[in-house]
């Protein structure tokens, strides 16, 4: 992912995903014995200031590491391409109109 200025691309999302269902998609061939990370499915957004527009597809994240504190971000992803999970772009396109809309009523209030 790769943003400057709350422009570029980013995650948002995740939803879960067990070992068994991985196995079962032919992703991976057998679940590990002790896991520390949880797989899930994420869909990649196009942002403007930090805002999905466009969503470019769903991923199933195997694995990640860095940091992600607020503006700062410097991750690594394995991620593994899935169909478009419908739910998060709902979720990301509703997101982006309530917040659109609330700054539209606070502009209007104050002019």
């Amino acid at each position: 992912m790769y943003m400057i200025n709350g422009i570029g691309t980013r995650l948002y999302g995740k939803k879960y995903i067990s070992y068994k269902e991985l196995k079962k998609l032919g992703i991976i061939k057998r679940s590990p014995k002790k896991a520390k990370f949880k797989p899930y499915i994420a869909t990649k957004w196009f942002v403007i200031f930090f805002l999905p527009i466009l969503p470019l597809g769903s991923h199933i994240v195997l694995g990640e590491e860095g940091i992600d504190v607020g503006f700062l971000v410097d991750k690594e992803y394995w991620l593994v391409k899935t169909k478009l999970n419908v739910e998060q772009v709902i979720n990301g396109y509703l997101i982006t109109f309530i917040v659109i809309l609330f700054l539209f009523l606070m502009i209007r209030n104050f002019l």
